[in-house]
């Protein structure tokens, strides 16, 4: 498909129905301005999902555990790929566990994480009917412990000082770094426990699997 463009910035608005010129930069490059988030259209078309926690939190396990407390599983059978989008934590105490905030991950899992119990996933069109394939689990026994780790960001024992808000509370986007293929999981662990419980939030997108 051939496209004509013209290097330099139209001073003159466009009329509905009309095939304007496409305008470029001084490398040729596409100029463009973005109608809506980049994640949009595809939560418009039922494609992406949000679930995190109670508002109470989970209390993050450590990397050698079986016993996690949130977890993102793409079963097999699913007929979808997963696509990480952000992840988010909360936390609201002052002292913690130091340790880094980790992705435990697990593929090619034959046996199901077992003793779940789930949240909910929303699309992420509020109010719209799609379904998550994904599920998302707040309790769930692994059964081995992970031994491959995506290090999302770092807790300190100590989140606040006199005057500030507490901390860290942090987002994390995956910009497609991390998958789930049909029969794997990933779930939010550490080097060591921590003892206090934070808010935990992910957004993910789901595609057909090949």
């Amino acid at each position: 498909m051939a496209m004509q463009g013209v290097v330099g910035i139209p001073n003159t608005n466009a009329v509905d129905g009309t095939n304007p010129i496409v305008p470029q930069g001084k490398q040729g490059e596409l100029l463009k301005a973005d109608l809506h988030g980049k994640w949009w259209s595809a939560a418009y078309r039922g494609r992406v999902f949000v679930g995190g926690t109670a508002a109470a939190g989970t209390t993050i396990p450590i990397s050698s555990a079986t016993a996690a407390t949130f977890v993102l599983f793409n079963p097999l059978g699913s007929g979808i790929n997963v696509e990480l989008i952000s992840y988010d934590l909360g936390i609201t105490v002052v002292t913690s566990v130091a340790s880094p905030v980790l992705l435990g991950i697990i593929t090619g899992l034959v046996l199901a994480p077992t003793g779940l119990t789930a949240l909910t996933a929303s699309p992420a069109l509020l109010g719209g009917s799609s379904v998550a394939q994904a599920k998302l689990y707040s309790v769930a026994t692994l059964a081995a412990a992970a031994t491959l780790f995506y290090t999302l960001g770092q807790i300190t024992a100590t989140n606040a000082t006199a005057g500030n808000a507490l901390g860290p509370n942090f987002h994390y986007e995956f910009e497609g770094r991390i998958g789930l293929a049909p029969g794997s999981l990933v779930h939010v662990c550490g080097t060591a426990a921590q003892t206090s419980p934070t808010t935990q939030t992910f957004a993910w997108a789901e595609w057909p699997a090949p």
